[in-house]
């Protein structure tokens, strides 16, 4: 149960993160963002 719970904060920010990037219009500010979006997928990914 330790051990999820050490991986779960990594998934949660990682969920975070992205969801304020595609906060009011669910598209990404814009085509700079791109990389630390797929940052963000992969930190969800490995949670």
């Amino acid at each position: 149960m330790l051990w999820l719970q050490d991986w779960f904060w990594m998934l949660m920010i990682g969920l975070i993160v992205f969801l304020l990037l595609l906060f009011p219009t669910g598209r990404l500010p814009g085509s700079r963002w791109r990389p630390f979006a797929w940052v963000s997928v992969a930190v969800i990914s490995a949670g």
